[in-house]
């Protein structure tokens, strides 16, 4: 959706979710290009990861999640998008199965 919204927060998820294996594809559709960038909470809210922002384009992106070093449980991740006249973001909810 080009010109839209800045993110499509009904486009945005995680798969496979419950996660089995050692990564997870973090999915989200922007509107407008900007930059974006996530953190990745457990469920104390202690932060567990920050993915630096980068520049995206517009339309579908994903971001290959390493869960290596990850136990069993329920992570949050904050995905925020900035074009720089506008702010958006959402939160995921990812299982993650040992």
């Amino acid at each position: 959706l080009p010109g839209g919204t800045l993110l499509a927060t009904s486009k945005t998820y995680a798969y496979p979710n419950p996660a089995r294996g050692n990564s997870t594809v973090i999915r989200y559709r922007l509107g407008r290009g900007g930059r974006v960038g996530m953190k990745i909470y457990d469920l104390s809210g202690e932060l567990i990861e920050e993915i630096p922002q980068e520049s995206r384009p517009a339309g579908d992106n994903e971001y290959h999640w390493d869960l290596g070093r990850l136990a069993s449980g329920v992570y949050l991740c904050k995905l925020e998008v900035d074009d720089g006249a506008e702010a958006a973001s959402t939160l995921l909810k990812i299982a993650v199965m040992r």
